[in-house]
C-alpha cells in the first residue's frame, strides 16, 4: 500500500491541473486508470511484486468559497486488483462513498513536492492546456 501513495500523490497533483475554462461541470463524475507496476506485496511470509490495475470515480460538486474558479471532489469509487503469481488476486477497494469533497481543483496551479513539509511552491501553472512528458 506504501507503494501506491506516490502514484496517489502524483494523480492529485495532476487533478489539480485545470484551467477555470475547463472545470468539470457539477455534477459530472471522473473516472480515472490507475496502475503500481512491481509493487511490493509481503504474503504471510513470502515477499512478492504485483502489478495493480484499477481506477477510481470522483464526484464533481461545486466549490462554495470559490464557485466561479473551483470545484470540489469527492471519492465515490476506488479499486484495484492484482493477480498474484501462484494463482488469486489481491484486491483494494474502497467500501463506502466520501461525504465530504476533500479534493479541490482550482485556477492558477501552484506545483509542491508532496513529501516536502513546507509546501514550498516550485512552479505555478497559468496557462492551459499543460502537455506533461512526452515527446518532442
Amino acid at each position: 500500500m506504501k507503494h501506491l501513495l506516490p502514484l496517489l500523490s502524483l494523480l492529485l497533483l495532476f487533478m489539480t491541473a485545470y484551467a477555470q475554462n475547463d472545470l468539470p461541470p457539477n455534477g459530472a463524475e471522473i473516472p480515472l486508470s490507475m496502475i503500481a507496476l512491481n509493487t511490493p506485496l509481503t504474503i504471510r511470509s513470502s515477499r512478492i511484486t504485483v502489478d495493480f490495475r484499477g481506477g477510481l470515480k470522483q464526484h464533481v460538486d461545486v466549490d462554495p468559497n470559490d464557485p466561479d474558479n473551483s470545484r470540489r471532489l469527492r471519492v465515490v469509487g476506488f479499486r484495484m486488483i492484482a493477480e498474484l503469481p501462484e494463482g488469486g488476486t489481491v484486491t483494494i477497494e474502497q467500501n463506502d462513498v466520501d461525504e465530504e469533497a476533500k479534493s479541490r481543483l482550482r485556477n492558477p496551479v501552484d506545483l509542491v513536492v508532496i513529501d516536502d513539509p513546507d509546501k514550498v511552491v516550485i512552479a505555478t501553472i497559468q496557462q492551459f492546456p499543460v502537455k506533461i512528458g512526452g515527446r518532442s
